[in-house]
């Protein structure tokens, strides 16, 4: 059964399709809307993709997933448009949003590039994530149990007191993840670009941890075994630009007497085999990279599955959980 809802902040509208399960309210800058999963029995998943804005996403005791969305109305009066505009109050143009629910998947989008201040979620506390926003302040998420999957481009990541598996990474903005227990056996990431990477894990999590930073530090109060780094990787890649060019191949010799006529063409077929071995070695010249791999790798409680901590300005945290 699917269920798709549009929020329009300015009228508080809501318009349906399907069964009329979802409920909208509005007041004078908040948009709330409930949706339920298509089967409250088993964990849903929730995606949300905006482009401008935070995104919050906190467990509740409920079975649905209320969305807030949060929207400015009008501008200060006294920033007054200039040109056509002269005389006239601005009023600003809320992002909107779209929610729809199909086979326990919820997909909320904005509508809009630019206005909005972010989205607010209560879910489920079982509720896997993926969450992604291009120019928020902070994806914020509280007490889930699931699967994490953020990415933000402008803004920082935090995860607090969450269960499961987690995927994170910024770009610019620092990611900071306390998890309480670890799905088994799951790889998990956490990198930033420019940004600390900051990680509490469970003190008797068992990993094999890689983890660099190219401007700055790695720091931790787990007893990290160090590993000798992989091999060395050499990687063959063609050289760029023109080659010389290659020396003329000597002339066709003269044929020998009482030759057949098949001895020209013989020589004809030979002196084309070597042009084209001198044009492939022309063109497949190359040369060799070496590439020695900076990062740290080490094992924690024994090892266990691949986790990477990964940040080029910043610093690393490792740290114990209480």
């Amino acid at each position: 059964m699917k269920r798709t809802g549009f929020v329009t902040a300015s009228v508080g509208v809501l318009f349906l399709t399907g069964v009329a399960f979802v409920q909208a309210q509005s007041d004078s800058n908040t948009n709330r809307v409930t949706v339920p999963f298509s089967d409250p029995s088993r964990p849903g998943t929730v995606n949300v993709s905006v482009f401008q804005g935070g995104i919050t996403v906190r467990a509740s005791t409920g079975r649905d997933v209320i969305v807030t969305s949060n929207d400015a109305r009008v501008s200060n009066t006294r920033d007054q448009p200039a040109g056509k505009g002269a005389g006239l109050r601005r009023l600003s143009q809320p992002a909107g949003l779209a929610v729809t629910e199909e086979n326990n998947v919820m997909t909320i989008s904005s509508g809009r590039l630019s206005g909005g201040s972010g989205v607010e979620l209560q879910v489920p506390a079982r509720t896997n994530l993926k969450l992604s926003t291009v120019n928020g302040d902070q994806i914020l998420v509280e007490r889930i149990e699931g699967d994490i999957e953020v990415t933000a481009v402008n803004g920082s990541i935090m995860l607090t007191d969450v269960s499961g598996a987690a995927v994170v990474h910024s770009t610019n903005g620092e990611v900071k993840v306390t998890l309480r227990q670890l799905t088994p056996q799951k790889p998990m990431s956490f990198t930033s670009f420019n940004g600390d990477v900051d990680v509490t894990l469970p003190t008797n999590t068992k990993a094999n941890l890689k983890m660099r930073t190219d401007h700055g530090e790695v720091l931790t109060d787990f007893d990290v075994q160090i590993q000798q780094r992989p091999a060395t990787t050499a990687t063959a890649f063609p050289i760029v630009g023109v080659a010389p060019p290659a020396p003329p191949l000597p002339p066709l010799p003269a044929l020998p007497p009482g030759a057949d006529a098949n001895e020209r063409q013989r020589q004809v077929e030979e002196r084309q085999r070597q042009a084209a071995e001198r044009q492939r070695q022309r063109v497949g010249r190359g040369g060799t990279r070496i590439e020695l791999d900076s990062s740290i790798y080490g094992t924690i409680n024994g090892g266990g599955p691949e986790f990477e901590l990964r940040t080029f300005n910043g610093n690393i945290y490792l740290r114990k959980g209480k």
